[in-house]
């Protein structure tokens, strides 16, 4: 076992206990996170350098990458090529494992971001990455973000140094793999600059945050880092019609065409490589400020790597699928569309200028039809005109979406005209989405194929969050199970995986919601699975898990005990089930058992003593009272020696409840006989004497035992060896004695 040295280090670098594909990046007020702080103080010492050579910020260093017009991704930075990899960091042990750092520097750089090859980490390990001022924490990375390719690219991380940190568990050691190979200097300012209200882009541009009537749109808004690591655009997730949140994301064509060229310089067709740049694509959710006006940065959730599924020039469509699975994330939302083609009265555009926090343009106008008179223009109108009357669009802003009235996608953004002063810039194209539907007509240039994988044919879909079954994990009583973000116009069938005596009902209110009745808390280990149709056509099915646990078991043991005059021996452990009647001896300690015990609130009511719970043993006795003689009848008031237990579990309605009943042990009217008989029975106020009888009462046969009672209408006598449980008589006795033959009967009857 490696020893500790740096006592700082064991809190910050404990093992994950989950992975997840995204990766968080947080944004901190300087100074005032002491954890990040601590980190990087503590391996201030021990990190190599490496310092990148100087380049120019020059204006007309800049001017040589100036947008040439608004149909090219934004560029932002100078990516330098370079090749270090683990053995160019330094390792350091700490608590359960060892941290790999590396310290990059570009004096000057206004951002770094980071491209690595060979990148891989077992399961355990995680990669983060702070800057210098230990206001950004990118990570932490675990290895199901990474994907098969080793190909990665990390978030843009503010400043011009950045310290990563490589976590290894100890029991995976040198198992991780990574190269960095393109560090991209941040030239032109693509994160918010905490001097200005309105971020890096132009001043007329509108923060969403001021805008919380659109913060679930806001939600399906991503901005791309494209695969050069220094060139970004914008794009939003969109609904299929069945449903299956795929990570579907529309984008700009032009944000794919030129990929293999550096300086972007498309030529209206998608090569392989530009193809397969894809990727490595880099994208960012969430990115936007927490209140309007203010400089507070959300988290944010950035995924790699998409597929190319579709593309068209004519309307500078692009459709990715994300490599990632998106909808386990609650933060995010698909956006709905619509294909009718009917001309909008008014919307709005969400997107990323000049790669900025998340801005807002508003058109309060009916939109124009339009042409696209740029590079590769039709003579069709394609694409929708709008004259934003708050806010503008910028570089960067490419591929983001245009919405109606009813916040349906109805294009995205291919570009307009480039102007000085970006104030300027209200007229916008966008590629009409209804042009797009169909598009060249194969399922590599057309949306239909994929956002209609069912042939539904409908116009409009509506967006949402992924559906799930919502309602109590551990039903009781009357529970009620509906699924939600459900859209309105589809219905729900509710059934259960399996064969369940627990029956589903339709609410009368709401026949989407499932009423699950378990007032007797039966045991349920099944699979409630809701069914979803729309117009009649089965869309998709949920599950939901429903196990209340296994069912109540504990056992009971009676110590041996002297009663009165009498020893009466102890009886060994016996299971019993939640709800069972249990009948003990008074004057004798009682001990019950059972694991839930453990985890359950416990409550009593009744006549125990010397009452204990701890962990999942329960003790305690009943008192013993001399019997009153009546006719040879021993009786006990109504309910002495009745005691009722009840368990309840925390956060559940689950509940077990059982009595466990005291009998006073009968007197023998012999009081040197060697036998003794315990009689007991279901009436609790009457115990039966009983004696031993000699050869005068049965010819040659001393061990005949004789019950001095008659019992109306009948009593059944059950005899049974309290040590061992077995049973050694049972039947109804009838007449006015019963004679039973005590032949062979051994200790603990």
């Amino acid at each position: 076992m490696k020893t500790n040295k740096y006592l700082l280090l064991p809190a910050l670098f404990l093992i994950a206990t989950f992975v997840k594909a995204q990766v968080e990046t947080k944004h901190y007020v300087q100074g005032q996170n002491t954890e990040l702080i601590k980190r990087v103080q503590s391996f201030t010492e021990f990190s190599v350098t490496k310092q990148l050579p100087s380049i120019s910020n020059s204006n007309s260093y800049a001017d040589i990458f100036i947008d040439k017009d608004m149909d090219i991704p934004y560029k932002f930075g100078y990516a330098f090529d370079v090749d270090y990899t683990l053995d160019d960091g330094s390792w350091k042990d700490v608590d359960g494992g060892r941290v790999w750092t590396i310290k990059i520097v570009s004096k000057g750089a206004l951002s770094l971001n980071f491209i690595l090859d060979n990148f891989s980490l077992p399961q355990g390990g995680k990669l983060e990455i702070i800057n210098k001022d230990c206001d950004v924490l990118y990570g932490p990375v675990f290895h199901d973000a990474i994907p098969c390719s080793g190909r990665f690219m990390t978030d843009i991380i503010k400043g011009d140094e950045s310290i990563f940190f490589l976590y290894e568990p100890l029991e995976c050691e040198g198992q991780s793999t990574l190269s960095i190979k393109r560090i991209v200097h941040g030239y032109k300012d693509s994160d918010i600059n905490e001097s200005s209200s309105y971020g890096v882009s132009s001043p007329c541009n509108i923060d969403i945050a001021c805008y919380p009537m659109y913060d679930n749109e806001s939600k399906s808004i991503g901005k791309v880092l494209l695969s050069d690591g220094m060139s970004l655009c914008s794009g939003s997730l969109l609904m299929t019609t069945d449903m299956s949140f795929k990570p579907y994301f529309l984008t700009a064509f032009h944000c794919i065409d030129g990929l293999d060229n550096d300086d972007f310089a498309g030529d209206g067709v998608i090569s392989s490589i530009e193809k397969d740049a894809v990727q490595s694509w880099l994208f960012k959710f969430n990115y936007k400020k927490t209140s309007c006006g203010g400089n507070s940065i959300a988290t944010t959730y950035s995924y790699n790597g998409a597929i190319l599924k579709a593309a068209w020039l004519n309307t500078d469509f692009a459709l990715v699928e994300i490599t990632s699975t998106l909808s386990s994330n609650p933060n995010l939302t698909w956006l709905g569309w619509d294909k009718s083609g009917n001309v909008p009265t008014n919307g709005i555009g969400i997107h990323h200028p000049k790669g900025d926090v998340m801005k807002i343009s508003v058109e309060l106008d009916t939109f124009q039809l339009c042409k696209w008179e740029g590079d590769f223009g039709t003579n069709e109108y394609n694409h929708w005109l709008v004259d934003f009357d708050y806010g503008v669009t910028e570089s960067s802003s490419s591929g983001s979406p245009l919405l109606n009235q009813n916040n349906n996608v109805v294009g995205q953004l291919h570009g307009g005209v480039h102007y000085e002063n970006p104030c300027l810039q209200t007229l916008r194209k966008y590629g009409k989405f209804n042009e797009s539907w169909s598009g060249g007509g194969t399922d590599d240039t057309c949306l239909s194929s994929w956002l209609d994988p069912i042939g539904t044919e409908q116009s409009i879909m509506v967006g949402g969050s992924p559906m799930t079954i919502s309602g109590p994990d551990i039903p009781c009583g009357y529970s009620f199970y509906f699924v939600e973000n459900i859209p309105a116009g589809y219905d729900v069938v509710w059934s259960w995986k399996r064969t369940c005596d627990v029956v589903l009902t339709p609410d009368l209110v709401d026949p989407n919601t499932c009423v699950l009745n378990n007032l007797y808390h039966n045991y349920i280990n099944n699979t409630l699975v809701a069914t979803i149709y729309r117009n009649g056509q089965l869309i998709r099915t949920l599950e939901k898990r429903i196990n209340t646990g296994a069912n109540f078991y504990g056992t009971i043991q009676q110590a041996a005990g002297l009663v009165g005059n009498y020893y009466y021996p102890g009886m060994s452990a016996t299971s019993f089930n939640c709800g069972d009647i249990l009948f003990v001896l008074c004057g004798t300690m009682i001990t019950l058992t059972s694991p839930d015990f453990s985890a359950a609130t416990i409550t009593h009511a009744g006549n125990a003593k010397n009452w204990t719970h701890s962990g999942n043993t329960i003790t305690f006795n009943f008192s013993y009272l001399s019997p009153i003689f009546a006719n040879d009848l021993n009786s006990l008031s109504s309910n002495h020696g009745m005691e009722t237990i009840t368990g309840t579990y925390s956060g559940s309605c689950e509940t077990f409840q059982f009595t466990v009943r005291g009998t006073s042990p009968p007197t023998p009217v012999l009081a040197n006989s060697p036998k003794t008989l315990h009689v007991t029975s279901d009436r609790n106020s009457f115990i039966f004497s009983i004696c031993e009888t000699g050869n005068d009462i049965e010819k040659d046969n001393d061990s005949t035992l004789y019950i001095l009672y008659r019992p109306l209408p009948s009593w059944q006598l059950t005899v049974f060896n309290s040590l061992t449980g077995m049973v050694i008589f049972d039947g109804k006795v009838y007449e006015n004695s019963i004679s039973v033959d005590s032949t062979g009967w051994k200790d603990g009857i």
